[in-house]
């Protein structure tokens, strides 16, 4: 029972794989008209994000300005270090910045008083403190609104040390597999993709009309994201709208990060609405999403049957077979030279015990509720263009890859 159960479960998530690849490779969206939006304030919360904050906000300082009205709200939360202090220091030289002070109570709470602290704005961008905008970010995220039925939107997080260490890699990887191919399918399909926290935007009155962010959530990107679905409204995803940001290196960092996004799937289960509001597609990707990463649960227990009774299970071969053609086409998509996939393909295998050994604590951490805290990871500053030879054109990475935004225009 349990072998048949655990195939029907792996025969779900491979066939949404293969779905998505197919989906993700069919002719683009045409782009949307121009918008510009009355009124937008960007939202930035940080705690404890001294060391790199300040190349952040210079970026963010120097990104077009896609409103009638544009103000940024930059809000530390309880932070231990100088951030609140360098916050202060960009807000006091620029017109239309401020910064306010929360009580450390995790992201959530962070971006619900920054929400009521700018009342007056149409749209609400959301940006995390450790990455950084490319000049046309916002006016792409804005531009997807001139579509009264969407919501909320998000934008490509590009991994900037995408070849540092075998960490670094897989991450890359999944980012990759993640954005450029299961978020545009699912924007192609129409199945509303998460607007996820590192580049964001939101309208007002929909995220108002949801309760905002949820507070209790450990994923509240992704909980917002299915509770706009439930309630009617449309999700997209931009590729061209592109934040630069550097991935975990090291194994604890990627299990911090990677165990509370697996949480925070876990307690994302869509909210706010009557059901009948979105179709019946949505909803049912929307409760996908929350499944998070059980599938590499499910896949190891399949296969350490197997091995035990020394007969390997055809479904997880297959199953292994899918997302390594995945992890393929997202490499293909994103650029990558060919020789530099063996060393994405070796990271992949190298990571897979740690992944499966994640996705349990995760679903266990989830099962308990504990409470994770809001902790920043090391990181190794990789200096912009302007500083550096090591970034070209627009910062891409010059020595990883030849993907641009325009490759994956809408």
């Amino acid at each position: 029972m349990i072998r048949f159960i655990g195939a029907a479960v792996l025969g779900v998530f491979g066939a949404r794989r293969f779905a998505f690849m197919a989906a993700g490779l069919l002719r683009r969206r045409s782009a949307p008209p121009e918008y510009r939006a009355p009124s937008l304030a960007v939202v930035m919360p940080a705690r404890n994000e001294a060391a790199g904050i300040a190349r952040s906000l210079e970026r963010l300082a120097s990104a077009e300005r896609p409103a009638e009205r544009f103000s940024v709200l930059l809000v530390d939360d309880g932070s231990a270090d100088s951030t609140g202090e360098i916050m202060e220091r960009f807000a006091s030289t620029r017109e239309g910045w401020s910064v306010i002070r929360a009580g450390g109570e995790g992201k959530a709470s962070a971006l619900n008083a920054a929400l009521a602290a700018c009342s007056e704005a149409e749209l609400v961008a959301v940006c995390d403190a450790d990455v950084r905008l490319d000049p046309g970010c916002l006016r792409e995220l804005v531009s997807a609104f001139a579509d009264s039925e969407v919501g909320a939107v998000s934008g490509l997080l590009w991994p900037a040390n995408s070849t540092a260490t075998p960490v670094a890699r897989y991450c890359a990887l999944e980012l990759w597999q993640h954005q450029l191919i299961t978020s545009a399918a699912k924007d192609r399909l129409g199945l509303n993709p998460p607007a996820l926290g590192w580049a964001s935007c939101y309208r007002r009155e929909a995220l108002t009309a949801v309760g905002g962010f949820p507070a209790d959530s450990v994923g509240e990107d992704v909980a917002a994201s299915n509770a706009l679905t439930r309630a009617g409204w449309r999700t997209r995803f931009v590729p061209a709208a592109v934040v630069h940001g550097d991935v975990p290196q090291e194994v604890g960092d990627y299990w911090h990060q990677h165990v509370r996004w697996a949480r925070g799937l876990h307690g994302a289960a869509p909210s706010g609405a009557e059901p009948g509001a979105a179709g019946r597609a949505r909803r049912l990707e929307a409760w996908m999403l929350t499944a998070g990463y059980l599938d590499r649960i499910v896949l190891a227990v399949l296969l350490s049957g197997g091995l035990a009774r020394r007969r390997m299970p055809v479904t997880p071969l297959v199953y292994l077979a899918v997302s390594a053609l995945e992890a393929l086409v997202a490499l293909r998509l994103a650029g990558v030279r060919a020789r530099r996939v063996p060393g994405f393909g070796a990271a992949a295998a190298l990571m897979l015990p740690v992944d499966v050994a994640m996705a349990t604590a995760g679903s266990l951490a989830a099962l308990l509720r504990r409470r994770p805290a809001w902790r920043s990871p090391r990181r190794i500053v990789v200096e912009d263009q302007s500083r550096s030879s090591t970034w070209r054109n627009s910062a891409w990475p010059a020595s990883d890859t030849r993907f641009r935004p325009s490759d994956l225009a809408r």
